[in-house]
């Protein structure tokens, strides 16, 4: 078969699978229940880079309403599944409705070692981490042996059993690239079970390419190697550049998700892009901002997709979501990260149906707690339009203060605007 060049690695392409999956009647099962229906798909996830990323896409998934399982390395150089972060992804996956396996490398093992015990060590290991029985295996670039072998752990399913790949039909994205059409295959309806899998590193909300992708990653790894020392070094900043230590904090902190006791705080999304224009659309939204109110979705789409491609390292934006409804009702952004002057610059929209409930109060006090505490300003800065009287009352009442002689113009729609600076300093415990 040819390649398949139809599927990008985002996940709306990803999305748009699953809903093939369904419209053509597939059940989604895991490894112990395929027998069950007449027509199955087992999706199955290799985490072999990034357990935040697999999150990522568990989530997705259960928006769909869509159950898969997800294999974790337990011995590799890219993450530690003992560390208390991944620990914290692979238990919400399990929490999430969806399986979490063993991912099992069979060159971190000399050769001749028993591999069926092997297996069993590391999927006891896996155990004790999830706090859940793990009850099925993935081979990590399995050896010819590997295959043939067939190896059988009690109370484990092989996902290269025998069994497995003479009744499904199995399809894989493996080093980025899709080995058959997959969605001809989901859309032919001629196959009634089958195994497809994915690697959740690869996607996004946007396509990148494979090196963009591997920038990205080479350039988080960096970060989370100096926030490492940073949490295990007194005053890293003052023996490497301060700017590459907050840098490395910001990074870090771009695909964070926070909470509050109504909102959750995390990265945009390309279908928030209908929410989102329920309050671009409006004038006075922009009112005092310099763009024009958006007339249809796509603009907001456009808007989302534009800051996705273009993160810069000191910029921290991010959607305010309902935690009972899961809708987008605005957005806070911190930026202008200074390491000489340890501050940074915040600013904020929000859906004028929400307005007068204490949103944005609370949204902004998690966003100004986080650049404290997790970034490690001193400062925050708000700059103002002397007009917007309601952006002033949400920076009073967040406690901010008028900075004298902080008064300036800038172009606002071609206009000569006057802005006000209020500032909020951190307060020492």
């Amino acid at each position: 078969m040819a390649p398949c060049m139809q599927m990008p690695f985002t996940y709306g392409a990803y999305r748009d699978m699953l809903r093939a999956l369904k419209t053509q009647g597939y059940a989604f099962c895991g490894y112990e229940d395929w027998r069950d229906v007449e027509k199955s798909v087992i999706l199955r996830h290799d985490i072999d880079f990034d357990t935040a990323a697999a999150l990522e896409m568990a989530e997705l998934e259960v928006r769909e309403g869509v159950k898969s399982t997800y294999f974790a390395l337990l011995r590799t150089g890219f993450y530690n599944p003992f560390e208390r972060n991944c620990t914290e992804h692979l238990r919400r996956i399990v929490g999430l409705g969806h399986d979490v396996g063993l991912h099992f490398d069979e060159t971190q093992y000399d050769e001749g070692e028993n591999m069926p015990a092997a297996i069993e060590r590391e999927a006891a290991a896996l155990s004790g981490i999830l706090e859940v029985p793990v009850r099925c295996v993935s081979m990590h670039r399995p050896s010819n042996v590997a295959l043939e072998a067939d190896w059988d752990v009690p109370g484990i399913v092989n996902s290269y059993s025998k069994e497995l790949f003479h009744s499904f039909e199995y399809v894989s994205d493996s080093h980025r690239h899709w080995r058959k059409p997959v969605l001809d295959l989901i859309r032919s309806n001629e196959c009634s079970h089958l195994h497809i899998l994915t690697h959740p590193f690869w996607y996004g909300e946007i396509e990148a390419s494979l090196k963009e992708s591997l920038d990205r990653f080479s350039k988080r790894a960096r970060a989370e190697r100096v926030t490492f020392l940073d949490s295990n070094f007194t005053n890293l900043d003052e023996a490497l550049d301060p700017a590459c230590v907050m840098a490395s904090r910001v990074t870090l902190l771009q695909g964070v998700r926070l909470r509050t006791d109504r909102l959750v705080l995390r990265s945009l999304r390309l279908d928030d892009a209908p929410d989102m224009f329920e309050y671009t659309s409006e004038p006075e939204v922009s009112q005092f901002l310099n763009w024009h109110p958006h007339r249809e979705t796509e603009e907001a789409k456009s808007w989302i997709a534009s800051k996705l491609a273009r993160a810069e390292v000191d910029d921290l934006l991010l959607g305010m979501e309902l935690r009972e409804s899961s809708k987008l009702i605005g957005t806070v952004r911190a930026y202008h990260f200074d390491a000489v002057t340890s501050s940074c610059e915040i600013s904020y929209a929000l859906n004028p149906l929400y307005q007068g409930c204490g949103y944005m109060g609370e949204a902004l006090r998690c966003l100004v707690d986080t650049c404290f505490e997790a970034v490690g300003v001193k400062r925050v800065v708000a700059c103002i339009d002397c007009e917007n009287a309601a952006s002033v009352h949400v920076a009073c009442r967040l406690g901010m203060e008028r900075v004298s002689g902080g008064d300036f113009f800038t172009s606002i729609k071609g206009e000569e605007r006057l802005q006000h600076t209020y500032s909020l300093k951190r307060r020492l415990q």
